[in-house]
């Protein structure tokens, strides 16, 4: 499996705009991607977002990253992000030992019980 985790800043004032457009980037991976997992977009708090994404493999991403939909994402976010950054990791596991559960979220150490998901429509 190959997860990526974003962690984004976004411009106060930007919150709406933002949430439209990354839950326009998880739908469209969620419905149209077959090597797509799991992808989430959680809220932090008002200007502080996570999303999470899971894919079967490296090559998933690749095309991921060559979708229309994450081109759309990409482009969208200059204005809306102050900061960002990304983790990128190769699990090498059987999907029975793989650790996440999007009901029980941690960051910066700091346990999330009840994550605010963004938008799910497929």
């Amino acid at each position: 499996m190959f997860v990526v985790q974003t962690n984004y800043k976004i411009r106060e004032g930007s919150e709406d705009t933002f949430v439209k457009y990354a839950s326009a980037d998880k739908n469209g991976s969620r419905c149209t991607e077959t090597g797509n997992f799991l992808f989430d977009v959680i809220r932090l708090d008002n200007t502080n977002y996570l999303s999470y994404e899971v894919y079967k493999d490296k090559d998933a991403f690749d095309k991921h990253e060559k979708t229309q939909h994450y081109k759309d994402f990409r482009e969208r976010l200059f204005g809306l992000v102050t900061d960002f950054s990304v983790v990128k990791k190769c699990v090498n596991k059987k999907d029975e030992d793989f650790p996440f559960s999007t009901d029980k979220l941690s960051c910066n150490g700091k346990e999330l019980p009840n994550p605010h998901l963004v938008d799910d429509q497929c």
